[in-house]
């Protein structure tokens, strides 16, 4: 998978991200519109954590992360309608409706552990449905996704996944589960 001009994935530095996964139902319909608009965006769907530079020791670090989250809990996670970044970016969006503040702290602390980010962006919990698109693919992905049905924008994540990238290409690293 390429970066899709992403404004935070720049050069040939190495990056991770923190992941939270949504479910396969609704992963399988962002992707399919996604496949029919944006052939060359064939990421998974999911819930942008935290993107860092990857930082030296990251094996003792993620045993950090494991250790700090292990009684986190599951995060309850509901989504809003459509929305855009716009004019800021070319980005459409899900908003994470409920569980955003659990977000934020998942967040906050995968930057104490990990590093800061690398976004240009503040955080804003949200699920991209399209990105750096033609206006009127923008426009449809609003459209569309207006029209999901209502028990798949209400879920539980239960792990963060974490993926690293580097010239264009990402695989997985780890998972790290949210119990208590």
């Amino acid at each position: 998978m390429v970066n899709g001009g992403s404004p935070t994935l720049v050069g040939s530095a190495r990056y991770l991200s923190v992941l939270a996964p949504v479910p396969d139902a609704l992963g399988e319909r962002i992707a399919s519109w996604r496949a029919r608009h944006t052939p060359a965006q064939h990421h998974h769907a999911h819930i942008t954590v935290h993107v860092c530079r990857e930082p030296a020791h990251l094996a003792a670090r993620l045993e950090v992360m494991q250790r700090r989250v292990a009684d986190h809990g599951p995060v309850a996670i509901s989504l809003g309608e459509p929305a855009s970044f716009e004019p800021e970016s070319p980005v459409t969006y899900l908003p994470v409706t409920r569980g955003a503040q659990h977000l934020y702290s998942l967040n906050q602390l995968s930057a104490q552990v990990l590093g800061p980010s690398a976004s240009p962006f503040p955080f804003i919990p949200h699920l991209t449905l399209g990105m750096r698109l033609p206006a009127p693919v923008l426009a449809e992905s609003l459209r569309h996704f207006a029209q999901i049905p209502e028990e798949l924008v209400h879920f539980e994540v239960d792990q963060l996944l974490v993926s690293e990238y580097e010239s264009g290409q990402w695989w997985d690293h780890a998972v790290i589960p949210l119990r208590r």
